[in-house]
């Protein structure tokens, strides 16, 4: 089942449980694999940091974007529909308002409601 508790950072979520893509989920150890909106991280952080401009997510890993999955370089600023061009040369997917995302999309679906939306975001 896909989880509904939402997180947007470590020691939110109950014991048993990290906080991964924006949801408390069951820890498998295998969370580094699909860490980056459904993606493999790039590494582990060091210090609540990441190196290169990469974002720490509350799972402890390093992605290109803080939820979800990037589409890629800015192009001069300039990113696809649906995506906001980040300080780290990424273009990162965000919700209609710039709505904090409700976790990342699993085979297309979210929990609690919300909708998958381009770059494998749940969006309210």
């Amino acid at each position: 089942t896909i989880s509904s508790v939402r997180c947007s950072a470590a020691g939110q979520c109950s014991t048993g449980q990290t906080c991964s893509n924006g949801l408390c989920c069951q820890t498998t150890n295998n969370e580094w694999q699909f860490a980056c909106g459904g993606l493999a991280a790039i590494a582990s952080c060091t210090n609540n940091q990441c190196q290169q401009g990469f974002s720490c997510t509350p799972s402890n890993y390093c992605c290109e974007c803080p939820v979800g999955r990037s589409s890629g370089r800015c192009n001069n600023g300039v990113c696809p529909s649906g995506f906001t061009c980040q300080a780290n040369g990424y273009c990162c997917a965000s919700c209609p308002g710039n709505v904090t995302p409700y976790g990342a999309c699993r085979n297309g679906a979210c929990g609690g409601g919300a909708t998958c939306r381009a770059g494998n975001i749940c969006c309210l």
